[in-house]
């Protein structure tokens, strides 16, 4: 098998979601075939352009899982599963990305202090690892100090901060507010969402964004003014 239909059948089998030979997603006609799992080996093995299969095994066909979601082809199950495929996929390329030096923008994901609702957060932090990337999942019930701090620490470009209860809302300011103080409020975007949170109070409390559901979170980031791609400017350099 040449590169490109290597990397054409990796694509094919994200958008199915087949993970490996045991799981199939939900083309059960694949059960026993090769999944990304075992093609991203190959890949590997045969010393692919790393650019090239994140590009077009990986970032391209998550977009379109996107798309047939958008247009009602597939449903939310669908897409976390070929999400995890390419979350599975990102982290078998971890170690040669952190020796070429192409780096996974940086996303932060955290419940605030005073709520401990994390199954909204937990599926944020899948959808970002599936769509390229690098996620510090920090929990449930987390102060705004050790979020500041998080951001500050690994230099972050995104934190994602959720809420369910009311009451748990003015810990997002509060976010904003020690990121302000310690100088790096216009280094990171910070995006919202929960039960909660509302467009009115991202725009109330200064955030830059906000997602109702985990699904609307990689269009949200295109729209952001610092969006980098994939992972990173250089791969869309390579794309174009």
């Amino acid at each position: 098998m040449n590169n490109q239909e290597l990397l054409d059948k990796i694509a094919y089998n994200v958008i199915q979601g087949n993970l490996n030979v045991k799981y199939p997603g939900h083309n059960l006609r694949l059960k026993g075939q090769p999944g990304v799992i075992e093609l991203m080996q190959k890949a590997l093995n045969q010393n692919i352009d790393l650019k090239e299969i994140i590009v077009e095994s990986l970032a391209k066909p998550m977009d379109e899982v996107i798309e047939k979601y958008e247009t009602d082809d597939y449903l939310a199950p669908h897409v976390l599963i070929s999400a995890k495929c390419v979350g599975v996929a990102m982290d078998m390329l971890a170690p040669d990305l952190e020796e070429t030096g192409i780096m996974q923008p940086k996303f932060v994901i955290a419940v605030v202090k005073g709520d401990c609702h994390e199954i909204g957060a937990k599926y944020v932090a899948m959808m970002l690892k599936g769509v390229g990337y690098k996620t510090i999942n920090l929990g449930s019930n987390v102060s705004a100090n050790r979020i500041a701090e998080t951001v500050k620490n690994h230099k972050a470009a995104y934190v994602g901060l959720s809420a369910f209860y009311a009451p748990a809302r003015g810990e997002m300011e509060h976010v904003i507010t020690k990121l302000e103080a310690w100088g790096i409020r216009d280094e990171v975007k910070v995006v919202i969402g929960g039960a909660a949170t509302s467009d009115q109070f991202a725009e109330q409390i200064g955030a830059d964004a906000y997602c109702e559901n985990a699904l609307q979170v990689p269009e949200m980031l295109k729209n952001l003014d610092n969006w980098s791609g994939f992972a990173g400017a250089e791969l869309n350099k390579k794309a174009a």
